[in-house]
Parts: C-alpha cells; structure tokens; sequence
C-alpha cells in the first residue's frame, strides 16, 4: 500500500520533480570549462620624442578560463553571480508546488534573464578577462589603453556557458509548463485576454520614435498591465510574451533575433504586476485599498527594469552597443513609457477594483 502511494505521488508530481532535477544540473556548468579568450601583449615603447607608451597587439596563444581559474585571477564574480541568481529558482520552485503557483512565474523569469546573460557573456566578460591575461603589468596612469586591449583581445562562449543558457531555457520552460497546469484558461480568459492584446498591438502603432533601431514611447503596455492585474502572471505572461511579444515582433519588421531581448523578456516583464493582484484588489466592499496604488507602482516600476534590461541586452547582442550605450539610449523610452504606463494604472486603479467586484476572475 506504502509502495503504491508512492508511485501515485511520482505520477502526480513527476512534471515537478523534473523541474527540480533540471534546476540542480545547471550548476554543473560551475565544473566545466566557461570561456576560452585570447589575451592581448602590452608591451612598453621607449620613443625619444613621444615618450614612453604602451603598444597593445593581440597574443597568439587562447588560454581556457574554468571557474577556479576566474577565481584565481579575479574574474570569476559576474559567473558566480549568475549562478547565485539560479540557484534562488530552486526554492522559488518549491514554493511554487507548496505555496501558490505564482512563485513558479517568478523562477520562470528568474531563469530566463539568466539564459540570456550567459548568452552574451562574450560581451559582458572581455574587458574583465582581458585585463587578468595581460601578459606585461603597466601603470594605472596608463589606463587609456584598455580600450586598445579590449579591441585587440578575442572572448569566446565555451561548453560552460553554452551549457548553462540551454539548461537556463530549459528550467523556464518547464518552470512555465507547472504553472500552466495549475491555471487553467477558460472562454472568458480568453475572450478578455484577446480584446486587451488587441488593444494593447493598437496602442503600440501610436507612437513617438526615439534612435533607428526601434525605441519608442507608446501607450501598448497599459492593456497588459491590465491583464496581469486581472489575471495574475501567468496568464499575463501568455499574453505579453507570447501573443502580443511574437505579434508585434513580426510587424514591428526589426528581425526574429530582437524577440528574445526586446520582446519576450521585455513585454514578458508585464507579468510582473499580477503578483500584486491579491494585494491590490482588497476583500472589501470598494474592492480597493491605499496600498494597492503602492503595490501598482512597485509592480510597473520592476516590469519596467526587467524590460530595460532585456532592451540593453538586445541593442549590446544586435547592434553591437557598448553596454553603456545600450543604457543610456534604452532607458530614455523604457522609462518614459513606463512613467506614462504607471499613471495610466494608478487612474485604472479604482475602476478596475469595481469591475473585478462585479467580474471577478480566478
């Protein structure tokens, strides 16, 4: 009888646990080979008019970085900060199975930012190891150089970081499939998520273009803000990333490769604010509380963090930006838009307590 229960527990539990081993195999990129580089030489010029100068070339020789290496030289933090970061899925996870499913969302997210920094980990790695391959030391003073050293030095993603970004997608999916299975979407869902990703693909034509590669303040987000307050994170990230993100990304024109970036994590970020659902719409008789204009403009301010990373990430990967570059040019209309999106929901706030009164949803 004992035994019996036990596989009737794994069958109903097997999607799960699934999770949970995938989630612990990603860290077995931490003992793997992450990133293979080949350094630049300084060497020391001695020039009767000009002085002394470094001259930067690259070197002949690729060297293979594993994690005790990076730690050894100083430049292990971005990975282990990566992993510290996966690692808070495992009990996001668990939560999500003992809890309330909306923890699974959460680890979703988690997981996916995760995928893609490992992606571009050769963007965001060169200058760091560059600068612990350097095969002569040189003075501070002459700190100028590391410009030439970072266009002269070659990063390349190894099995460990290739690895991990799989394993990342593949945690978030799985991640995304146990908190699919606990809500379900009825008619009304879907009729109500339709009309709003419709609206929200309408608004999204009416626009201010900022640059020419395809930022821009609009009013789209404020209908799957809508959405996710309704219908909490899962079905707003359904109708953010998937329909509305795969939408826009074919008429917007700029490529399938700016979907990731730009539209699954960014408008994905949406999904954020259904967390705060049961926190904004109040067991009363007005359905609303003071708080919940707080937890509104917590919930638009991270979505709006979330989407400014996802847009940096997409102009450094297909623009080839600097980092800098990406943030100081995304975080213009990211912000402006969700400055414009946070004021639209706080004045929503009341009525849609009174709708979610009259209409309430699961």
């Amino acid at each position: 009888m004992e035994n019996k229960s036990k596989i009737n527990w794994l069958k109903d539990n097997w999607l799960f646990l699934l999770t949970i081993i995938c989630e612990v195999l990603l860290f077995i990129g931490l003992f793997t080979n992450l990133v293979t580089t080949k350094g630049a030489v300084a060497t020391l010029v001695s020039d009767p008019d000009w002085g002394d100068y470094y001259e930067i070339s690259k070197a002949h020789s690729r060297e293979t970085l594993n994690l005790l290496q990076s730690i050894k030289e100083g430049t292990a933090w971005p990975f282990i900060t990566l992993f510290a970061i996966s690692f808070i899925s495992i009990p996001l996870t668990i939560l999500g199975k003992y809890v309330h499913k909306n923890f699974y969302i959460g680890s979703t997210l988690i997981l996916l930012c995760v995928g893609v920094l490992f992606l571009i980990a050769n963007s965001l790695y060169n200058v760091a190891l560059t600068q612990s391959l350097l095969k002569e030391n040189f003075n501070a003073d002459y700190a100028w150089v590391w410009e030439d050293v970072a266009s002269c030095a070659e990063t390349k993603i190894t099995f460990g970081c290739t690895y991990s970004s799989i394993v990342s997608f593949a945690c978030a999916l799985l991640c995304f499939s146990n908190a699919s299975t606990k809500d379900s979407i009825d008619v009304k869902d879907m009729a109500e998520i339709a009309i709003l990703s419709a609206l929200a693909i309408a608004l999204q034509f009416i626009k201010i273009n900022i640059g020419t590669t395809g930022g821009s303040i609009n009013l789209g987000l404020i209908p799957l803000f809508v959405i996710a307050l309704r219908k909490g994170p899962t079905k707003g990230f359904i109708a953010s990333a998937f329909v509305f993100g795969l939408i826009t990304c074919i008429t917007d024109g700029y490529g399938f490769n700016t979907y990731p970036f730009d539209y699954l994590i960014g408008f994905g970020g949406c999904a954020v604010l259904g967390f705060f659902r049961s926190l904004c719409f109040a067991n009363n008789e007005k359905g609303f509380s003071p708080l919940g204009f707080l937890y509104i403009a917590i919930g638009v301010v991270l979505a709006s963090l979330i989407r400014f990373i996802g847009s940096s990430v997409s102009s450094i990967v297909n623009y080839g930006y600097t980092i800098s570059a990406a943030a100081t040019y995304n975080y213009i209309y990211v912000f402006v838009t969700g400055g414009v999106s946070l004021i639209a929901m706080e004045a929503l706030y009341i009525p849609l307590a009174k709708i979610n009164k009259l209409f309430p949803t699961k």
